[in-house]
This record gives structure tokens, C-alpha cells and sequence, in this order.
């Protein structure tokens, strides 16, 4: 910095007239200790610019990391074969008349996936499974946010959602949740139920389970006693 002699104003390096009151400056006194420390300050400024675009690439880089997403589905892989028995048990369920309690219907875990994986093309998303444990059972979606082509190539970015559950009496509680590999807490982690919700909300069979009764998990099946 160079101090005007008249005025004491502080004026940066290659200022000629004082910005306070006019005077010309006076340059022989200024140090290479002043020199040096306004070519730092130049050199940051001037590359500013770079170390704000390697922090927003450190950002993006961690935040993909974080949301890539799991590979693969969950469980038991069932056919179609498996899915048409769920599809059976579903149609059965939807007989149930007025004031009538029915079941237990079990539902095998290869079955579910079969049935799943039959209505994953229907339901638009890329899979869905479950992993049934005793007493927890895990579900794993899997879907594409949207599509753009780009000539011979095709921008398709992919998200999984996953979360553990817990049946009790006639609902079921989620124990944890995640999107891709960052896991969710406080109000989000119910979004993986809000997106189940909306993708089978349109499918006719699945409104039977608004009457489910009773819920009981134990290994490799899923148990629901219906009333209506």
C-alpha cells in the first residue's frame, strides 16, 4: 500500500494521485515487503476463479458419490412363474366381502420379486425387490430420473431408493432409509415409502392392503390377515 504523506489515506500499489486528497504519491519508500505482498493478493484474485470451480467439483464429486447408486436387486430373483402366484393371492384377497376377516395369506419372498419384476415395465421404473428377514424386510427401488438423448448417446441418470422395515399390528415402521448410499434422517426418511406409494397408488390389486388386519415378517416371507 502506499500512504499519502499529506493525508494519510492508504492507496493500493500503482496508484499515482492520492484518492483522498489528490497529492501525487511518493514511490521511493516503498518496500519489495509491500511489493511482494500485493503480488500475492494479485496472483489469489486472478485465479479466484479456479479454486471456486475445484470446490464446486469436490461438491458435485461428493454428492455423486453419495447418491450413486447400489447395484443390483435384493433377494431371492423369482419369475414370472413366482409373480403369477402373487397375482392369485392378490385377486383372492380383493374377493373379501363386508365385515369379513380372512387368511393368513403368506407371501414367499421369490414370489413377490417375480411379481415385482413383471410389473416394473407397468409401474415405469427400472426394478424393484425385496430381502425378508426375520421380524425386517428390505425393499430397493430402483428408477431412471429422466432421459436426454445426445446423438448416438443417451443421458439417462439412475437413483435407488431403499428402506428397512418393521411390521407392527397392522402397519409397518421404517427402521432406516437411504437414497443411493447417503442415508436418510428426520422427515426424510419416509421419502422411499412416499415414492412406493406413488408408483403402486394406480395398481387396482394393491389397494386391498388399505384393509390388512395383521402384518407378520419371518424369514423369506411376508404373512397379512385381511378385514374389511
Amino acid at each position: 500500500m502506499l500512504i499519502c504523506a499529506k493525508c494519510g489515506t492508504e492507496n493500493p500499489l500503482g496508484r499515482v494521485f492520492c484518492g483522498g486528497c489528490g497529492k501525487k504519491l511518493e514511490t521511493s519508500h516503498v518496500s519489495s515487503q509491500d511489493l511482494t505482498g500485493s503480488e500475492a493478493d494479485n496472483w489469489f484474485i486472478a485465479n479466484i476463479k479456479y479454486f471456486v470451480a475445484a470446490a464446486i467439483i469436490a461438491i458435485l464429486v461428493m454428492v455423486g458419490m453419495a447418491l450413486w447408486p447400489s447395484a443390483g436387486v435384493v433377494g431371492d430373483v423369482g419369475s414370472r412363474l413366482h409373480g403369477l402366484r402373487v397375482e392369485r393371492q392378490l385377486a383372492g384377497m380383493k374377493r373379501v366381502g363386508s365385515n369379513m376377516t380372512v387368511g393368513p395369506f403368506t407371501f414367499v419372498e421369490r414370489d413377490i420379486n417375480g411379481y415385482l419384476d413383471m410389473k416394473k415395465d407397468t409401474w415405469k421404473i427400472d426394478a424393484m425387490s425385496v430381502d425378508i428377514k426375520d421380524d425386517v424386510f428390505m425393499v430397493r427401488i430402483a428408477t431412471t430420473l429422466f432421459s436426454i438423448p445426445l446423438g448416438s448417446m443417451k443421458v439417462a441418470p439412475k437413483v435407488t431408493y431403499e428402506m428397512a422395515c418393521s411390521a407392527f399390528g397392522d402397519g409397518i415402521g421404517i427402521r432406516s432409509s437411504k437414497i443411493g448410499h447417503l442415508p436418510l434422517g428426520g422427515p426424510f426418511k419416509r421419502t422411499p415409502l412416499k415414492i412406493l406409494y406413488k408408483i403402486v397408488s394406480s395398481d387396482k390389486n394393491w389397494a386391498v392392503f388399505s384393509n390388512v388386519d395383521e402384518i407378520k415378517v419371518t424369514e423369506g416371507k411376508i404373512t397379512v390377515i385381511i378385514k374389511k
